[in-house]
């Protein structure tokens, strides 16, 4: 099956669906959320960092946390919420961790 038509259906599946097939494993299921909510969790991540690379490495941790805990997820989670909330956890560990290894942001 071409990648295009891949693409194409997971674009119209809804959250619930994709987190579904995200969880045993399906990658262009897992693309579709991360093309949904990436631009998102950077800006939000950049918002309360203030750091490009900082953010950047925010947005890619999260993802990771999401693909390594996606067999665990349950269907009718909120699954934007729960990407969001890893990402302010990690946000709050980046500003931590800085004011503890620089003295705070310059």
């Amino acid at each position: 099956m071409p990648v295009f038509f891949l693409r194409k259906k997971y674009k119209t599946l809804d959250d619930t669906l994709l987190v579904k097939e995200v969880a045993i494993g399906n990658e262009s299921a897992f693309r579709e959320l991360l093309s949904r909510y990436q631009a998102g969790i950077f800006s939000f991540a950049l918002r309360i960092v203030g750091d490009n690379g900082a953010a950047e490495d925010i947005v890619q941790e999260t993802f990771l946390r999401l693909f390594r805990a996606s067999e665990s997820l349950h269907p009718e989670s909120n699954i934007r919420a729960f990407t969001f909330k890893i990402t302010r956890n990690l946000n709050a560990i980046t500003i931590l961790s800085y004011n503890n290894d620089f003295g705070g942001w310059t």
